[in-house]
Order: structure tokens, then sequence, then C-alpha cells
């Protein structure tokens, strides 16, 4: 079994994405409310938060862990030993999905407060321009219930003024640093195309495949068992 955590909604487009690309795999999903929102959450307190997370997922059953969250994935190199051997970190594997999408080298990303001050992308992004902007407020309002289906016109023009700095180095990639984003992906991408960024790389579905390949290893090592 496969588990993974986040603070709200965002883990729900990662479960919906791995039951689209392979209705087999066995999951476990920890929504911590009770820490939310990670954003405005120091390091330290992440840690905690994750290595907490990590342990109740094996009490559930996890034989391997998703941090499904970019705000805690940044403090990953931080958790202890043992904790590192059963989870996964999913910005490296957007970074590296964003570094194939680009043709410019211009990568855009949106994040929470914590992901972008950590300059986590960035460092994942070595050799690419790299423009992140703030835009914590998304995932209050995603968690309040906006998504595609629910956006109106004036929802729309209030999160181009929130992601519009993102644009000035004229990004041809935009990560959404965030498993919440991708409710918005539409709108979000909408946006982008106005300001000539063509490819959205979509966090949650990221880190779907990630799980999807981390169930097919362990089949694979109890196969060979």
């Amino acid at each position: 079994m496969i588990g993974l955590f986040d603070s709200g909604k965002g883990g729900l487009n990662t479960v919906r994405y791995v039951k689209e690309l392979d209705e087999r795999v066995d999951l476990v999903y920890l929504i911590d409310r009770e820490n939310a929102p990670y954003g405005p959450r120091g390091e330290c307190e992440l840690v905690r938060i994750s290595e907490e997370n990590i342990d109740r997922l094996l009490d559930m059953g996890a034989e391997r862990v998703l941090i499904a969250c970019c705000t805690a994935s940044t403090v990953y190199p931080l958790l202890k030993d043992n904790y590192r051997k059963l989870a996964v970190p999913i910005i490296k594997p957007i970074a590296k999905a964003a570094k194939n999408s680009t043709r410019s080298g211009r990568i855009g990303v949106i994040a929470t407060k914590r992901t972008v001050t950590s300059h986590a992308f960035a460092k994942a992004l070595g050799g690419c321009l790299v423009s992140e902007c703030e835009t914590g407020e998304l995932v209050r309002l995603i968690d309040s219930g906006l998504s595609d289906k629910t956006v109106t016109r004036g929802d729309e023009k209030l999160i181009e003024r929130m992601i519009v700095p993102v644009f000035k180095t004229s990004p041809d990639t935009l990560i959404l640093g965030c498993t919440h984003f991708p409710a918005l992906k539409k709108t979000i991408g909408r946006i982008a195309k106005k300001y000539g960024t063509e490819s959205i790389i979509d966090s949650a579905l990221i880190g779907a495949e990630l799980i999807r390949r981390e169930y097919e290893k362990l089949n694979e090592i109890k196969n060979d068992a």
C-alpha cells in the first residue's frame, strides 16, 4: 500500500489522477487539517509534521509514502534517515518534467510562501531562469471550494492579479507548485496563455505518476520474494 499526505484538498487531486492512471493502486490518504495550512509554517514545524504523518501512514499499513505536498517536500533533506528511506518527495520530479517541457529555459513557479522562500524549485531547476511567485492565498480559496467549475469572471481577474508577477521573465512553462492548484488548472492556463506561457506542469499529476511507479516497484519486490 502507498500512503500520501497533504494539508487539505491538494492530495485529492493526486488521488483522482492515480485512479485514472491505474485503479489497482492501493492507497491510503491522510488529510492533515489539524496542521493546515502548511505554507506559513517554519522549517522545524514542517519536519515534525512530516515525520508524524509518515508514522501515522505506516501505522495504517503504508509501505511507502509520497509527500504529496510541495511545501512539506522542501524539508525532505532534513528528515531523519529512516523517514527519507520510506518517503518520496515531489519537487525534483516536478522540476524534471518542467525541464523536459521548456524550450526557452524560462520557467515560472507559483507556490506557497514556504516553498518560494526555500527556493527549492529554483535549486532543482539549475541552468534555467526561474521566476517564483508566492500565491498561498490560492490554497485558502481552493479549500473554500473555488475550482474551474465554480470560478467567476471576477475570480479569474483576482487570480490573474495574484499570479501576474510570475510572467515578468516571459516563461514558456509554468509549474503549479502546490498540489491544490490543479483545481484551477484550466483557469490558470487561460491566464498564462495571455502572457505567452504555453505549458502547465501539474504537480498533482506528477505525484500520481510517482505513486504508480512506487506501487509497481513494491509489486516487483513481492513477486521476486
